[in-house]
């Protein structure tokens, strides 16, 4: 059966209140260790930021400390100025050492240990090379954690994790499950094809109201119609997901009122989630919550599986997208939206097979990779991606669990992905999988 890998991620941020009691500064840093370990990141899964994935072995390792200064909770901004610095070189990361992604150099996602207040901030870089600032309002008096978003010029995206506030009292999660929410006169309601599993893919769908009504004015917000952000209970892992289709080209460009997105949760539990969108010129938080089903299906273990490495060159990020986006709409069953990724001449191979076509490949093959994948667990353990011009090429490897004729079955799975771009979209010209059993022992 065909071997489709689904992306992973991670991330969280920060909120906002009144008249400041000046306070010193409280540092503090992100280390190389697994609770600040920077991580590779793709924006369509989850588990950044937690110790089961690993950053790409030649990318820079970057440090962050953090003071923050200002009363926490008190209803006034609070400046937060970061000191990054590559680890391995000792080099400053100033604005020439990163990359625009989303229209932003570096993104600030911050929340509170009890995920109820979120926000996304865009440092700026100061006058000392490394030094990057920003101010946001926290409406507590607690710890507020930072998943830093950035891809440096030399390697591939990362999270860097840090806490400020350390000495603020903790807060319990908040475990309210809603999958309805309200700010302001938006409202919004999120659902999933399929309940969501640990380690499996979902297509998640948010529909955005006013007064009751869909809403097809969206605003674009950092180059994209939304931004969903997706924190584990435990406060340690997030994912940052952006929606599926078009993205805004221009300022005059609307969405809504459907969205929809992929999420892959790393881990079973309580989940929060914001959706962020824009409203007359409004940066609005769409908060909601739900829970995670542990794995149903477990891979044959072996010591000879890496953990997950990626290098993703900027300028192929879309195409991922749209490689992520195909597999998810397979194993969703949603056959119609994965044809349209596809180019009408694409040259499938796999086991010594071939099809020549997307009518061919959707007419029959297409049927039994949804049915094999869609209760599988799909684990990503490498991904690379190289862009030049109008062509990008997508490799990848991934564990893949499931049941066929009622057997488990584990499988490593390889993948490569030619896709060419036409305007501002990419399809899928040509797909080569190939697959074998796990090793035993």
């Amino acid at each position: 059966s065909t071997a489709m890998a689904l992306a992973l991620l991670a991330g969280t941020a920060l909120t906002s209140c009144s008249k400041p009691e000046p306070q010193a500064p409280v540092a503090a840093t992100a280390t190389a260790s697994p609770a600040g370990t920077p991580t590779a990141m793709d924006h369509s899964g989850m588990d950044a930021g937690s110790p089961s994935q690993a950053m790409d072995p030649k990318a820079p390792m970057i440090v962050a400390k953090a003071e923050a200064s200002g009363e926490f909770g008190a209803g006034a901004p609070v400046t937060v100025t970061l000191h990054l610095t590559d680890m391995a070189s000792g080099k400053a990361m100033d604005a020439d050492s990163l990359v625009i992604a989303h229209t932003q150099k570096v993104h600030v996602l911050a929340v509170d240990p009890s995920l109820t207040d979120y926000s996304h901030s865009h440092p700026v870089a100061g006058a000392k090379a490394g030094d990057w600032s920003f101010q946001f309002k926290p409406k507590f008096n607690r710890p507020y954690r930072l998943w830093l978003d950035l891809t440096p010029v030399a390697g591939a995206q990362q999270y860097v994790m840090v806490t400020v506030n350390e000495t603020g009292a903790l807060a319990p999660v908040d475990r309210t499950a809603s999958l309805t929410a309200a700010v302001a006169d938006i409202g919004a309601t999120l659902s999933f094809d399929a309940p969501l599993v640990a380690g499996q893919a979902a297509m998640g769908h948010l529909q955005i109201l006013r007064g009751g009504k869909p809403f097809a004015a969206l605003e674009p917000v950092m180059g994209a119609y939304s931004h969903i952000v997706a924190i584990s209970e435990d406060w340690s892992s997030i994912a940052h997901v952006h929606p599926l289709g078009t993205e805004p080209g221009n300022a005059g460009d609307r969405g809504g009122p459907a969205i929809d997105f992929h999420l892959q949760p790393g881990r079973a539990g309580f989940l929060k989630l914001f959706a962020q969108i824009q409203v007359d010129g409004r940066d609005l938080y769409l908060p909601f919550a739900t829970t995670v089903a542990p794995a149903t299906t477990a891979l044959a273990p072996t010591s000879a599986m890496p953990v997950y490495v990626q290098n993703i060159a900027p300028a192929a990020i879309d195409a991922v997208k749209v490689v992520d986006a195909f597999a998810a709409a397979i194993k969703a069953v949603k056959l119609d939206v994965a044809a349209t990724l596809l180019d009408p001449k694409v040259l499938i191979l796999e086991s010594g097979g071939s099809e020549r076509s997307r009518d061919e490949y959707m007419g029959e093959h297409a049927i039994g990779d949804a049915a094999f994948l869609q209760n599988a667990n799909i684990q990503l353990r490498y991904r690379q991606a190289q862009s030049e011009g109008n062509f990008a090429w997508v490799a990848t490897e991934s564990t893949i669990g499931s049941m066929n004729e009622g057997k488990a079955v584990a499988l490593l799975s390889t993948e490569t992905m030619l896709l060419k771009r036409t305007g501002r979209d990419w399809r899928i010209v040509h797909i080569h999988w190939s697959s074998r059993p796990v090793p035993k022992g």
